[in-house]
């Protein structure tokens, strides 16, 4: 994947202390977290101080979404439980101190061979003010899930909205031989 070289790339302690915050945050919101252990492989924002946007890749093993998963799936299936999945968001967002203003649904895509479930919304920044454009891509693999989230501030989408759709197209998976 094409991260761009500058952006700034956050230490493992600061990973850990967004984790730690994202499992109160699940806990406060009364979701269970009944995922598979998750292990994040990147964590960078497109600035230290001011972030406009933000991405990360973790991937849950064993899979919290495999390929069969898919079987019968379809877009409509999706919109029918949005209403759950925008529920989940809207409990997250006020358990973490910030709005969610907007639920753009849930749609089916591919990486490559991977099939996965593109999740979009809009919420309040958590930092300074204005809204985020977040996209979950959950892409499912073999053994595992990959969660590719991008976020950027809506105000600076002349800047962000490309890069970020140039930084998804570069993700590359492949299967551990």
């Amino acid at each position: 994947m094409e991260v761009p070289n500058d952006w700034y790339e956050l230490d493992r302690r600061a990973v850990n202390a967004i984790n730690e915050q994202g499992a109160i945050v699940q806990d406060v919101a009364g979701i269970s977290d009944d995922t598979p252990q998750t292990r994040n492989l990147i964590k960078a924002n497109s600035s230290e101080k001011d972030p406009g946007a933000i991405l990360s890749i973790n991937i849950d093993a064993p899979a919290s979404l495999s390929p069969e998963d898919f079987t019968g799936m379809t877009n409509e299936v999706l919109a029918q439980s949005s209403g759950e999945l925008r529920e989940g968001f809207e409990s997250m967002a006020r358990a973490g101190g910030f709005s969610f203003t907007k639920f753009y649904g849930a749609h089916l895509d591919k990486f490559g061979e991977y099939p996965a479930v593109v999740i979009e919304y809009q919420r309040t920044g958590i930092v300074k003010p204005g809204d985020f454009v977040v996209q979950i891509n959950q892409i499912a693999m073999k053994g595992k899930t990959v969660r590719l989230t991008m976020s950027y501030r809506i105000a600076d989408a002349f800047i962000w909205k490309a890069r970020m759709a140039r930084i998804r197209k570069s993700l590359a998976l492949h299967e551990a031989p």
